[in-house]
């Protein structure tokens, strides 16, 4: 086969990928292939969460009802359901506060690290978490959970921006949401929450997860 020829027949392959690409996005559309990335984290006060969506892009606070689940409204029920529609599910826990039935509804559970110490189970519970995230370039929905606890407060700002990263690297196909959970108001069945929106969004987020809770993403 002469040398213009397979340059030709490149060229076609090319076009093809390109083409495929195009066809992919216009059939499942830019904004309707979700990821949702969900940080328990207890600590997290209203003066902190007022620092993180200051510091954030499309990052925005509100309270939020809750149930008695853990991660709570992303509970075991909800959880449940995902993985029910074959969506993929892991559940990070360095915090090792996995008592009986938190862990319920999540396909996959990672609650052992090493080294022992706490800084250290986060470091590595955020890399996979990362790692897992970044692996998401096809077209099925996924949700990570970190249990980071009352003791991982200070970790947030190292855990997060790789989380963001990882999300930023998908294609533009994909949206992500990143949830902190903080504190829980006393006395009231409410959270705070800061809700972080990567990726092209246009006007499908709603108030309270509103858009992320239904069983239609």
């Amino acid at each position: 086969m002469k040398l213009p020829t397979i340059l030709i027949l490149m060229a076609l392959v090319l076009a093809a990928g390109v083409v495929g690409v195009q066809q992919l996005e216009s059939r499942v559309g830019a904004t309707t292939v979700p990821g949702v990335i969900v940080l328990d984290l207890p600590a997290l006060d209203l003066a902190a969460a007022q620092d993180l969506t200051r510091s954030q892009r499309a990052a925005r606070m509100e309270w939020v009802v809750i149930g008695s689940d853990p991660m709570s409204p992303f509970g075991i029920e909800s959880t449940r359901r995902r993985t029910e529609r074959g969506e993929a599910t892991v559940l990070f826990d360095p915090a090792r506060q996995g008592g009986a039935g938190r862990h319920d509804g999540w396909g996959v559970v990672i609650d052992s690290y090493a080294p022992t110490d706490a800084p250290g189970r986060a470091a590595r519970a955020g890399e996979r978490a990362a790692e897992f995230v970044r692996a998401q370039s096809g077209t099925r929905p996924f949700l990570v959970g970190l249990v980071l606890g009352e003791e991982f407060g200070s970790d947030l700002k190292d855990l997060l921006p790789e989380l963001v990263a990882a999300a930023d690297s998908l294609p533009s196909f994909r949206r992500t949401t990143i949830i902190v959970l903080g504190e829980r108001m006393p006395l009231s069945p409410k959270r705070l929450s800061v809700r972080i929106d990567l990726g092209r969004w246009d006007a499908r987020a709603r108030p309270a997860f509103a858009d992320l809770l239904g069983d239609d993403l």
